[in-house]
């Protein structure tokens, strides 16, 4: 996954527009997403920083399972944040740290329900990139200033899908890859969280069940 980062508001109002355009152009009608944060809006306080991320997009449910180290069912525990080495994928909130390329990441903790796929089990931690705007927007950027990063973005960075976040409380079918011995990553921002009753993620059960037997 590369991540690019737009700070002049041209850029960001144009890249809006297309990302708007081809993320419901790839929306499938048998993937239901469950319950998502909407129409939350920035208190205005705090600027945010647009990032365009390259991701995989899945044709098939097939091609998602393969994709995907894990696929369970949980719970979303928590919603917290924390600065992540993108390439070691471990918290790195040190304001003295060397690493250039550490970012603010949404953190999803996870109460595990049912895998069918992969062994895990507990609770788990899934790494976001980004934060989301208009939600606990002091507890982020309190995030990047005490890891010395709120320079470096001049704001709160967050991806341009923009409030499609997880609701506290609310479970979810999961589909996840290992990004370090901390936290799990995403497969793309669209496919990696669904209802457990949508026809995409029953699906994806009956695929692993077969491999299994």
């Amino acid at each position: 996954m590369r991540i690019e980062v737009f700070c002049k508001k041209a850029s960001v109002v144009f890249l809006v527009i297309v990302l708007v355009v081809s993320f419901s152009a790839c929306s499938r009608p048998e993937i239901e997403y469950g319950q998502r944060m909407s129409a939350l809006v920035s208190s205005g306080e705090y600027s945010y920083v647009m990032m365009h991320a390259d991701w995989p997009y899945y044709e098939n449910v097939d091609e998602a399972v393969s994709a995907s180290d894990y696929i369970f069912s949980g719970k979303v525990k928590e919603i917290s944040f924390d600065i992540l080495d993108m390439k070691s994928g471990l918290s790195d909130d040190a304001p003295t740290s060397k690493s250039t390329s550490r970012m603010l990441y949404t953190i999803y903790e996870i109460e595990i329900v049912t895998v069918h796929k992969g062994e895990v089990g507990g609770t788990v931690k899934i790494a976001f990139p980004g934060g989301i705007v208009g939600y606990e927007e002091e507890i982020q950027m309190k995030t990047l200033v005490d890891s010395n990063l709120a320079s470096a973005y001049s704001g709160i960075p967050v991806l341009l899908n923009g409030n499609n976040a997880l609701v506290e409380g609310a479970q979810y079918m999961f589909f996840t890859a290992r990004m370090s011995e901390q936290h799990m990553a995403v497969i793309n921002m669209e496919q990696y969280a669904m209802s457990s009753e949508c026809s995409w993620a029953k699906t994806a059960i009956e695929k692993v069940s077969a491999e299994v037997q």
